[in-house]
Formats: structure tokens, sequence, C-alpha cells
């Protein structure tokens, strides 16, 4: 048997005697000794045994044994595995309420995945998207989550392990409700607001009141009432116009932070007396630390979320006043900027329940920052197994129309994942001179790397970065060229590629389009904001891709004219709706993708990899919004 590939790579393997035959049973005993969810199996002469922790760690250790089955022949080698985690729970949350709400057919591949990594906690962040029964004009548009999907995916995350948390925003980000006649009397500000760093924005708060306490309890009552789960996240977060409408003579006599205290204990009195633990995000109240010890512990979470990576006291000390005083309206502090350590402290310090909540850093793109996401989720990890924090949740938002694809979260899913189960980025491969061997035992394939310089121990993100031949090619002959080549497939990349040692160092034919898409995924792109063309209405067309095309330059004032749109639709819909959609992507590379679809080969490129093309002329853009 070659060397054997597990995911998650164990904690601690160690091989080395006699093995035992591939049928041969599992003997499993519980150890409480091991650390919760841990496992120890052992493969010998004596047969296969399995002690567990609890009933995770024992499902754990037999999906480690399935994939040490699936890659043997007969026999399995001599092995003394032991994993456990970090966080106890580990979870990931989508939005599917900017637009994009998944097929069933797309949340039982995610499901898979999760499983997959051991992400055991699952949410689905809503605000408009679950067709509650009195509630149709609200969700008639936006193709929402039913009962019937809500109780097929608990069951299927039930049989995967993962646990399915009902999650419904109860006090901010209201605005798809608020925009209807029947919900306007909720809001705290009718007629919009006034934000402080600039522009009229629409209602999006309800107002602190004991009856729309009682109207967000009854959605949380209805949307639980399909999960086996005694979880839910009742959101609370970025209450921005708190105090400048209904509850302004309150905010004024008693501060906001006390209004904004006095409607979360009424949501979380009412579902504490029905046996619910409560999860809300915390960074209202963070900025009130004085407060958190009047919240009570028993069933409650705070859910301290920050996306950024950490920033060094220069990088802050050079962020100019204007832009300092609008990010201390969203809670950040010179101290928070510096990462989790500055956002968790008011919580930790209370002894109050939380858990770190990073992002996959893929809103607002259409390939991500890969590199943010990294920085990001290894501060979270690192910072909330310093502090004690309760669970590890990695955010997937769709914030302006969840531009991005599927795909491009994922990187960060599994990056997140390897984290939360106690690794570091600090993997490490021997950078030097190797001899690939047929065999015959004749000499097959050395690969050098550019000016035959090497570089001894290096991380796999060194490597990367620096672009090292022979590491490439070693980590490949590790992972084997067949599972490199399914990667690809499943990536994008359409072309034949064969398993020789020399692919990993790109000795293949590929178009230029496959390889944009790739190296897309982890190059740094300068994104600047632009003024890009909005989708006004597609309701028509099959599931949107891309959009690409100017309006106007008014950085310069300068209008673009004769200038072609190209709407790009995907062919197999992963989303039940999307029907608006903005793009912002850096000039340069704009003008080289619109460019390219002047050329025939550009077309048919997109074609092959299965996408609709739609070249508009210029007039086209009047069926745009700017």
């Amino acid at each position: 048997m070659d060397p054997v590939q597990l995911l998650p790579v164990p904690r601690q393997i160690e091989r080395g005697g006699a093995g035992a035959a591939v049928d041969a049973p599992a003997q499993a005993i519980r150890d409480p000794a091991l650390p919760a969810q841990g496992y120890a199996l052992s493969v010998s002469r004596d047969g296969i045994h399995i002690r567990h922790a609890d009933a995770p760690g024992l499902r754990y250790a037999r999906e480690t044994l399935a994939q040490l089955r699936s890659q043997a022949d007969s026999s399995l080698p001599g092995l003394r595995i032991r994993d456990w985690p970090d966080f106890i729970v580990r979870g990931y949350m989508l939005d599917v309420s900017r637009d994009r709400v998944p097929t069933r057919a797309t949340l039982e591949g995610l499901v898979d995945l999760l499983a997959l990594v051991r992400i055991n906690q699952l949410q689905l962040y809503t605000e408009h998207s679950f067709a509650y029964r009195d509630h149709e004009t609200v969700w008639r548009d936006a193709s929402p989550i039913t009962p019937e999907d809500l109780r097929w995916l608990d069951a299927l995350c039930g049989d995967r392990g993962v646990e399915l948390v009902a999650n419904q925003n109860c006090f901010g980000h209201m605005g798809r409700w608020l925009r209807h006649p029947d919900y306007r009397h909720r809001a705290e500000a009718p007629d919009g607001w006034e934000s402080r760093w600039g522009g009229h924005q629409s209602a999006s708060v309800l107002a602190p009141t004991d009856d729309n306490a009682e109207f967000a309890l009854g959605l949380v009552r209805e949307l639980m009432g399909h999960f086996r789960s005694r979880r839910v996240n009742i959101g609370c977060d970025e209450t921005f116009e708190l105090g400048l409408g209904r509850s302004r003579e309150a905010v004024a006599a008693r501060g906001r932070g006390r209004v904004y205290l006095e409607h979360l204990q009424r949501l979380l009195a009412g579902l504490h007396a029905e046996g619910c633990e409560v999860q809300f995000w915390g960074d209202i109240v963070r900025q009130h630390p004085e407060l958190v010890s009047e919240l009570p512990k028993d069933g409650t979470v705070a859910l301290v979320w920050h996306y950024e990576a950490p920033m060094d006291a220069a990088a802050i000390a050079g962020i100019p006043a204007r832009v300092r005083a609008s990010l201390a309206e969203f809670g950040f502090t010179p101290d928070s900027l510096g990462g989790f350590a500055g956002q968790v402290s008011v919580f930790a310090e209370a002894n109050f329940p939380f858990w770190v909540c990073p992002g996959t850093s893929t809103w607002n793109a259409l390939i991500g920052r890969l590199d943010n996401a990294r920085a990001n989720l290894r501060d979270a990890a690192r910072v909330g197994r310093e502090s004690g924090a309760g669970g590890f949740l990695i955010t997937d938002w769709g914030d302006n129309g969840h531009l991005q694809p599927p795909a491009v979260s994922v990187p960060p899913l599994v990056y997140g994942a390897a984290l939360e189960m106690g690794y570091t980025a600090a993997d490490t491969l021997f950078d030097a001179p190797v001899v690939f061997v047929g065999a015959d035992n004749t000499l097959t394939y050395s690969p050098r790397n550019f000016y035959r310089e090497y570089h001894g121990i290096s991380t796999l993100r060194q490597a990367l970065e620096k672009s090292y031949n022979v590491t490439a090619v070693k980590l490949q002959d590790l992972v084997t060229a067949e599972r490199v080549i399914d990667f690809a497939h499943r990536c994008g990349i359409r072309a034949d590629l064969r398993p020789y040692a020399s692919l990993a160092l790109g000795v293949t034919e590929v178009s230029p389009l496959e390889l944009a898409i790739q190296v897309g995924g982890v190059a740094r792109l300068h994104l600047e904001r632009l003024p890009w063309l909005q989708v006004a209405d597609f309701q028509e067309m099959e599931e949107i891709g891309i959009l690409i095309g100017h309006a106007r330059d008014h950085h310069r004032g300068v209008e673009r004219t004769g200038q072609q749109v190209v709407v790009l639709m995907w062919r197999n819909r992963p989303f039940r709706s999307w029907n608006r959609i903005t793009v912002r992507i850096d000039r340069r590379v704009a003008q080289h993708l619109v460019n390219s679809f002047d050329e025939p080969v550009g077309r048919r490129m997109l074609e092959s990899l299965g996408f609709v093309v739609h070249v508009c002329p210029p007039h086209a853009q009047d069926l745009y919004e700017e």
C-alpha cells in the first residue's frame, strides 16, 4: 500500500509493524480519557481497534478507517492514529438572503463537503428567504426555501453528522420586510435615515418594541419547527439607525446600548423559556462592555465576528481620520483592527460564552481574497484557542448580490476546517534535488528549480508564492497525479491532463481562459470600486454568471461609448434565482476581458467551458441601470 492520504490529516500518525486484513472487523470501545470528539485508531496483527471519546469521535474514526480501506488492496498497513479537534463546534454559515438561494443539489454537495472536512454545524443566514406561512408578500419573488426543503436538509445533515441550526435575523437587516406597506409600521425609521457616512438609507431596523419582539419570535418559532436542533441564531447585528426614529427619546434618555440590550433581552427571554440556546452577533454589545454582565450566560452565545486580516500598529496609524470615523460606526477601534484579540476581550474578560466567527473573504468579489481569508482564519483559530472560545463559525456572506460562484468559497472553507481541527499554516516539504525512479529502477525524471537553486525546508505557502518546482512535484507525488487531475477537472480545467510527474509544473496545454480561472483564485488582484452596469431584471433569463461593461467613467468624467456589454450565463444552475448583480473588477483586467470577446476564439473558449455567451451592442446599455 502506498503512503496513505487522509483528509483531514490526523494530528498523530505512526506507521510500522504488521497490519491487518482490509476487511477485518473493527473493535470499538469508549475511552473518556480522550479529548472530546477524539479517537485513537490502531491497525496491527491483532486486528483493528478504535478508542473514542464519544459518538462524534467514533464517527470520525470510522470515516478515517473507510479512507484507509479505500486505498488498500487486501491488507492494511500497521498504523496508529490519534486525532481530536481544538473546537467542539466547527460551523459554516452560508448567506441565502442576498439573491442566491441554493438548490437541493447544491445543498447536498455542500453538506457532503462539510462532513468530509468535519465541520459539524451548518446555518443558512435568513432575512426573508424562507416561505413563512402568513408572509408571502415578503418572500414571493425570492425563490424561498420551503418547510419541505428544511425537513429534507435537516435529515440529510443528521445522516452526515452535521447539526443544522436555524438562523433568522430579528432586529437589524430587515429591509426586505420593511419595504412592504404591510410591515412599514414596524420600522425604527419608516422613511429611512441619513447615514453617518453619507447618503440616505432605506429602513432596515425593527423598532425596539414589545410588539416587534413578539413578531420576530413568531418567525423564529415557525422556522424552528422544521429543525431538530434547539439552537438558533437571531442575528441582531448592525442596528445602525437605532435611536434615529421611534426610539429617539428612549435612546436620548437611557443610551443606545441600553435600549439595544433591553430589546435583545426580550428576544432571549422568549426563546430561553422554550429551552433554546440562542446565538446573537456580538458587535453592538461589544461597544458597550458595561452591559455584558446583564446578559444571561446560560443558553446564550455571543458570536464575535471579524473579517479582515490583523493590521499592525503602523497600518492602523496610517488610516485617514475620516475613514477611521466611519469604521468606528461599525464598532472598529484601533484594538479591534489588530485582529480577534481586540474583538473577543470584552466577552472573554467577563467569562461570557462566545465563538469566533471569521469569514471566507469571498463576498463583494468575483474570485475572493484568499490571502486575507487565510490570515483572518488563522487569527481567529489562534485567538479562539487562547481565549477559550466555545466554537468556530466560518461565515460566507453574499453582500450586494452574492457575486462569487460557489467554488470560490471552497479553499478558505477547507483551510478553515483544517485550522479548526488544530493544524497550522506551517506544513513543510524539503526543497532539494530529487530523482524519480521507474519500476525497472531506471531514472525517469529529475525536476529542477529555476537557476538550480534550492531552499531546504519550506512551507507550502512559501513554495506556492515563490514557485518552487521541486516542491510542487514532490507534493504532487504525495497527493498522486490522479487526484491532481481530478481536482483540476472539478475546478474548471477541461484539458486532457496526463499523470506525469511534470504535470505539477504545468507541462500540458490549457486555454488562456482556463489558466485565468485557476490563477485568479490565488492571485492578489487590486480591486477598485468602479461604476459597473447593474442588471435590473433578468427574470426570463437563465442563471447569470458575469456582467462586464462600463456605463461611465465617473473618475474622469469621460463617457465610454461603443463599449460592448458581455453577459455570461451558466447552463447548470446551482441556485434557484439570481435576479440582480453588480460586478466590480480591476479596470485593466476588465479591458482585457471585454476586448477578448471581439475574437471568435474567445466565444469558442467560453462555450467549451459550458457558458452561454451574449454580446450586446453598445445601444443595449439602455437595458441596464447605472
